[in-house]
């Protein structure tokens, strides 16, 4: 009954183009009439989606790229301003028991208006160890590089979160939502209580106009209900318009890769492989992330038993005669640092992380 409706209301509005274009078009000029035609498409395009349905606790996957923030973000945004209008509206009509206006925290910056930001959302708001103001609104951005099912031994995710994902709305009326790439991935507690479980398929843009696939999931008892038939007909389309104020970053994260050092990249000269990609059987932690200046500093004075890398040092006045740390080293910011790391690990010949 639905597809046999939705294809009248097709060749309705199909039929109902070709009589507005035919009738400004004898009216006025073929200019105008190409612009109220355009016009026109974009409205059917944009009021032709689906709509997303909003709850308490909602989760968004889907692989890198794939529009899970560009579809979450303006949820969440939405979401607070809803909550704002409430508990103005209360404030209105009960001056005598005004209430604190709710607040949209996040891990990642989301500016809500052109002086308007989120709050940093900490750990501890969600393991109960800090109050946020009522009807208030979370937003995590890549939630299993929090906590994921593999904590499950965690005392905090088995006690802390348990009581938040299954409590908020009783203690708080606080709206979770959070992303992440893979649902399997996400922590059990949270996926046993989800109102909207939303899979995010693909992204397109074109100048300001965006669409994304996505497809309302299923879940029984935390497990995904796998698509029966089709695929591509489980899929609905999100559009909407970039807003004038950019409201998130996508690569907010890119000032950890700061850290890495570049090595020296050697060119391929023919088809044969000589090597294979070796994994090394013991843990090496990533170098991402090294923002303090004595995360550098400590990696600089490892390799000073090299006597070139004493040299270098010595020349820029980074180290006395005996071999000690200069003030002048002492007083270098984090970028600088950097850049000197990167010169004496080039110098001493060291291609693996130093510990």
């Amino acid at each position: 009954m639905k597809e046999k409706l939705k294809e009248r209301f097709n060749f309705a509005w199909k039929i109902g183009f070709i009589v507005l274009l035919v009738y400004v078009y004898v009216k006025t000029n073929l200019l105008f009439a190409v612009a109220v035609g355009a016009a026109t498409l974009i409205l059917i395009w944009m009021l032709n989606q689906y709509q997303i349905p909003r709850s308490y606790t909602m989760l968004f996957t889907g692989q890198p790229g794939s529009g899970k923030d560009v579809t979450a973000v303006p949820i969440a945004i939405s979401m607070y301003y809803r909550n704002l209008r409430k508990v103005k509206r209360y404030n209105l009509f009960h001056p005598r028991k005004r209430m604190e206006l709710p607040r949209l925290y996040s891990n990642i910056g989301l500016r809500i208006g052109k002086d308007e930001w989120s709050y940093v959302l900490e750990a501890d708001h969600l393991l109960l160890r800090k109050s946020v103001p009522r009807y208030s609104v979370f937003y995590v951005s890549e939630l299993t590089k929090f906590v994921s099912q593999y904590d499950w031994q965690n005392p905090n995710v088995v006690k802390n979160l348990e009581e938040f994902f299954t409590m908020n709305r009783n203690y708080n009326d606080i709206c979770f939502i959070a992303n992440t790439q893979a649902f399997d991935k996400a922590p059990k507690q949270l996926r046993e209580i989800l109102g909207s479980y939303i899979h995010c398929r693909s992204f397109r843009k074109f100048l300001r106009f965006y669409e994304v696939s996505v497809r309302n999931v299923s879940c029984i008892n935390d497990v995904e209900v796998q698509v029966q038939g089709n695929v591509e007909e489980a899929y609905s389309k999100i559009r909407g318009i970039f807003p004038k104020i950019k409201q998130f970053d996508s690569n907010c994260y890119r000032h950890l890769y700061f850290s890495v050092p570049r090595g020296s990249d050697q060119q391929w000269t023919d088809y044969a492989a000589r090597s294979y990609l070796d994994l090394p059987k013991e843990w090496t932690p990533p170098l991402t992330g090294l923002e303090e200046p004595q995360a550098y500093l400590d990696q600089i004075i490892a390799l000073t038993t090299d006597i070139k890398v004493c040299a270098l040092l010595r020349s820029f006045g980074y180290l006395d005669s005996e071999g000690h740390s200069t003030q002048t080293l002492m007083s270098l910011d984090s970028f600088t640092l950097r850049e000197l790391l990167q010169k004496v690990r080039k110098i001493a010949g060291v291609d693996q992380s130093v510990t």
